[in-house]
């Protein structure tokens, strides 16, 4: 069976078994409490600069449906002249227990000024916001700057035999 999360202009695919996936819908429901978005890390690349967005599970394996961003932020507002800002999602799967990669933003292109900027991630309700340190390096003044999406596909886990 192949699941697909649509992402901005991007749809990324999962490919998952049907077993683990009747699994999976057995579990409950994660509580709001027993999720947490954590604050998003970025790092600078040779010439982009990325943003990692986790949330952590504290308690036992769940599911769970919720919308999830990142917008590059200055000052608190989203930077027009980045295309597309926001990115966004809408992920249902399985959570394990412990801390879970939902997506990596990758930001291209920065050809404008160098101030400080947040990447502000959003996942159900939560909001948490981290500095960039490092700006993606202005490659091309013609070309607009960018946010590509990596989804990490979410896999119910795996079915154990009783």
């Amino acid at each position: 069976m192949v699941r697909a999360v649509s992402v901005g202009t991007a749809v990324v695919a999962g490919i998952v078994s049907a077993a683990a996936i009747g699994a999976a819908q057995t579990l409950a429901e994660c509580s709001p409490g027993q999720v947490r978005l954590m604050t998003p890390q970025t790092q600078g690349t040779a010439t982009q600069a990325v943003a990692f967005v986790a949330i952590r599970n504290s308690g036992s394996a769940c599911s769970f449906t919720a919308p999830v961003s990142l917008t590059v932020v200055d000052d608190g507002a989203r930077v027009r002249a980045i295309d597309p800002n926001p990115i966004s999602a809408v992920l249902k799967g399985a959570l394990p227990h412990g801390v879970v990669a939902l997506l990596d933003v990758w930001w291209s292109n920065w050809c404008g000024t160098r101030g400080v900027f947040d990447a502000r991630a959003t996942f159900a309700s939560q909001v948490r916001a981290g500095p960039y340190r490092v700006l993606p390096e202005c490659i091309s003044h013609v070309s607009s700057s960018r946010l590509r999406p990596v989804v990490y596909p979410l896999k119910p886990p795996p079915v154990t035999s009783q």
